[in-house]
């Protein structure tokens, strides 16, 4: 990965302390994976954001976007769902547009860039 995707492209526990609106356009994939809270393991409780990590993402950005797929979690703490990021938006006062994808592509990684 390059220099500016580096600085473009986070984990959702990157955006914490940024002001509301920072960010003019959030693309969140595989937001099935947010979590109650952006802390980290290193993080000491005193720390901890006050706000969910839905809200922290919702608010930073202008327009936030966010691609799920509601059959796939990795981790029991992860809690995105359609539903759960739709209940908060609107808790928010946000307009919501949905959209469902007709395809989808996947990469098949690094690996076939490499050796193909």
């Amino acid at each position: 990965m390059g220099a500016i995707a580096k600085s473009q492209v986070k984990y959702f526990n990157s955006y914490s302390n940024l002001p509301s609106n920072t960010i003019d356009v959030l693309i969140a994939d595989e937001a099935h994976r947010i979590r109650e809270k952006s802390t980290t393991m290193y993080m000491k409780k005193v720390d901890y954001p006050k706000e969910s990590q839905i809200e922290e993402l919702i608010k930073i950005a202008k327009v936030p976007v966010f691609f799920i797929d509601d059959r796939q979690n990795i981790s029991p703490k992860e809690i995105g769902s359609s539903n759960y990021i739709r209940e908060n938006a609107q808790r928010l006062g946000c307009d919501i547009s949905e959209y469902n994808l007709a395809i989808q592509f996947r990469c098949q990684g690094p690996t076939r860039l490499f050796n193909g």
